[in-house]
């Protein structure tokens, strides 16, 4: 796992790959475990690793996904803080507003990415096969 997935960490080279960098968080996980450590960037926290709570790494680097998705087809994040409590607070609430200009699936995409609930997060797979990643 990741664990600091932000759009800081994403380059690309002169052939157009997407590469990841900074795997300081990172480390190794098996499906079904839970990690304890508060880590990664605020504004791109699920809400598990906000509230301190036991998390899978997975789900984690699923959600902060969803936020760079956001940012990158916003522009801005969809979680905003006046510090960092008031920030995890809006997270651990979930409370965001697409904005209506964004095409449907990709709303829906977005929607089905930032739920509360890490169980009913899409897996990696799911968002790849996805109507509107493959669009």
């Amino acid at each position: 796992m990741h664990r600091d997935l932000k759009l800081e960490n994403i380059i690309i080279d002169d052939r157009n790959n997407i590469k990841l960098i900074d795997f300081g968080f990172a480390i190794p996980t098996y499906p079904g475990e839970k990690l304890k450590t508060c880590c990664g960037t605020p504004s791109y926290m699920a809400p598990e690793v906000c509230q301190r709570k036991e998390y899978s790494g997975f789900q984690t680097d699923i959600w902060s996904l969803g936020i760079i998705m956001f940012v990158m087809l916003t522009g801005t994040h969809p979680f905003k803080g006046a510090n960092e409590k008031d920030l995890f607070a809006k997270i651990s609430r979930g409370m965001f507003r697409i904005p209506e200009t964004l095409d449907f699936e990709v709303k829906r995409l977005i929607g089905k990415i930032l739920v509360l609930d890490a169980d009913k997060r899409p897996r990696a797979i799911d968002v790849l096969n996805d109507r509107w990643f493959k669009s």
